[in-house]
């Protein structure tokens, strides 16, 4: 994302997404473009790979953000806190737990255990026989 892109190559990226979005194939962007449809493809990626980039930056940025509300929230709180005010104590608590669910700490037990693989043997055994054999 830092590096620098001449802008003749970024009209040829826009271009090429602008036909992709409209259905061309690579080798038919390549065409109408007037490059290769090697090329065709790499732009493609590059403008896909700078999106993710800026989505995943956006992102951090918007957690970053929600984590300083909640860091001055809890400040306002800390003297209430300190002497032991109980509504101020259950407040920063749902702060807290606010902050866990926005950082993926508490995940559900079935979002744990779609990742927790689970494996068992059922051993079957035949029943013994307790029978008395009488004399």
């Amino acid at each position: 994302m830092g590096k620098t892109v001449k802008p003749e190559v970024v009209a040829r990226r826009r271009e090429v997404m602008e036909l992709r979005v409209a259905g061309a194939t690579f080798r038919q962007i390549g065409q109408a473009v007037g490059i290769s449809t090697y090329t065709a493809l790499r732009d493609y990626q590059a403008v896909m790979e700078e999106h993710r980039e800026m989505t995943a930056a956006a992102a951090r940025h918007h957690i970053q953000l929600q984590q300083d509300r909640l860091d001055t929230l809890l400040r306002a709180l800390q003297g209430k806190i300190q002497e032991g005010d109980v509504k101020a104590i259950r407040a920063a608590v749902a702060i807290e737990q606010r902050r866990a669910r926005l950082l993926g700490l508490d995940a559900t037990a079935d979002e744990t255990a779609q990742h927790v693989p689970v494996s068992f043997t059922l051993k079957i055994e035949k029943p013994h026989d307790h029978t008395i054999d009488a004399p």
